[in-house]
């Protein structure tokens, strides 16, 4: 069964959750909330992304986010994957922290942020683990009332300019009450719909994405194929060493500028385990999936790896790109 296809565009707003696999914590001490607010703010400096809301929970978070650059799937490849070793690591775990891929939902009106905020300011009430929503220390529900600015990377001017003479009174006014419950039947469906909008939004992306939903690889392969050209080329320059050493494969010895070189490749692009496997001349894609898990199972205990590939990273991400 294919994946369904992200629809990304410049400015684009986004409710993205995600959730523990099996329904286990993903958050286990205070610091585990800390660390994952530290990835956060590292999220907008690399990506460019506005994070305009949040709320961890124990088993899942939410956020708003909008991306001016539509790079989504990148931006949260880098905050559920950085996060995920960062855990693994300080709890000496191994594998998958999280359900799955993230799910995001496209929004459409104006109207629909403001809802949404409220429905992510008021999950831990709901959930019954605090009475009011400015008792929860891990949203950003204070922030937007102004009793908190500690997290300074959180752009809560984004919606509340969409509010007619948005002052601290009517942001607090706003967020006296939960969101209608409309959208908490939106989030109760079993087969819970990807859009989220009026009728005419939702019927002018399916128009103006038909094309992609029928041949999804169409648009992108030209785009990807620069992409895997790029990081190949960064990771020679930082590692010191030349191309075709990157695309050298020998068997029973490691090779980490190009463990590094295809784990950045999947991590950045959308490329299948299979083309992958054809840029490093491989010759089937089960050498692709385990240099990748090498470079899972070094991350988990090396934290210099760790540091080459943010250092790398924040090269190839859109401030890099401009000084290319």
């Amino acid at each position: 069964m294919t994946r369904p296809l992200r629809i990304e565009y410049q400015n684009a707003w986004y409710h993205v959750m995600n959730r523990g696999r099996r329904g286990e914590n993903i958050f286990l001490e205070e610091m585990d909330y800390g660390f994952f607010l530290d990835i956060l703010k590292e999220a907008v400096e690399l990506w460019k992304v506005d994070i305009c809301a949040y709320c961890l929970m124990p088993n899942h978070y939410h956020l708003l986010i909008r991306t001016p650059d539509a790079n989504l799937s990148r931006c949260m490849r880098h905050i559920n994957g950085v996060y995920t070793q960062r855990f693994n690591r300080r709890y000496r775990f191994d594998g998958p922290l999280f359900k799955g891929r993230f799910k995001s939902i496209l929004i459409g009106e104006d109207s629909y942020l403001v809802e949404l905020l409220r429905y992510i300011c008021y999950n831990p009430v709901k959930a019954n683990i605090v009475s009011k929503p400015e008792k929860y220390p891990w949203s950003c529900y204070n922030e937007y009332l102004g009793k908190s600015r500690q997290n300074l990377w959180l752009n809560t001017k984004l919606v509340t300019s969409r509010i007619v003479n948005a002052t601290e009174s009517s942001t607090k006014e706003l967020l006296s009450s939960d969101a209608k419950s409309e959208i908490y039947d939106f989030f109760g469906k079993k087969n819970m719909p990807s859009l989220l909008g009026s009728k005419a939004f939702i019927d002018q992306i399916r128009n103006r994405f038909f094309e992609r939903m029928v041949h999804p690889e169409k648009p992108e392969g030209k785009v990807l194929a620069l992409d895997s050209n790029r990081i190949l080329k960064t990771v020679s320059r930082y590692y010191q060493v030349s191309l075709s050493e990157i695309m050298k494969s020998k068997r029973g010895s490691s090779n980490t500028p190009r463990d590094v070189a295809i784990y950045l490749v999947r991590y950045i692009s959308r490329l299948s385990l299979q083309k992958i496997g054809d840029i490093f001349d491989y010759s089937s894609y089960s050498g692709v999936s385990s240099s990748i898990e090498r470079v899972n199972k070094r991350l988990a205990v090396e934290q210099i790896l760790e540091k080459d590939i943010t250092k790398l990273m924040n090269e190839l991400g859109p401030k890099g790109q401009k000084k290319t």
